[in-house]
């Protein structure tokens, strides 16, 4: 794993808080909690974009094709952010890079509740 570009964002601002000592102290290792940062990361992200598609899917709540939809797009959504994280982006460039990258999706949203409601 590598922590380099997680180190200005994340562990910069706990060094300063003090709160990294406390974490490594907890863990027992600098290793885990940067794994611990590493994950709470990505908790985070994985929250922003959950929290995007529920504003996308809102007026659609309760289709169930559109809740699959939901359910299959943001484990896709994850993996990209994940990928662009890799790659060496910063968190919010990965975050929009990730949204760009389902394009104009509320039309494809609409389009599959439509389809869904005609075939009930």
């Amino acid at each position: 794993m590598n922590h380099k570009g997680d180190d200005v964002s994340i562990l910069g601002l706990l060094k300063g808080a003090g709160q990294l000592t406390s974490i490594i102290k907890a863990t027992g290792s600098t290793q885990n909690a940067y794994s611990i940062l590493y994950f709470l990361m990505f908790y985070n992200m994985n929250e922003k974009l959950a929290n995007y598609l529920n504003g996308v899917f809102a007026p659609y709540d309760g289709v169930k094709s559109v809740t699959e939809l939901k359910t299959d797009l943001l484990s896709d959504l994850q993996d990209r952010f994940r990928e662009l994280k890799d790659e060496g982006k910063d968190d919010e460039t990965a975050f929009e890079m990730t949204i760009d990258s389902i394009g104009d999706i509320e039309q494809t949203v609409q389009e599959v509740a439509n389809l869904s409601r005609s075939l009930e």
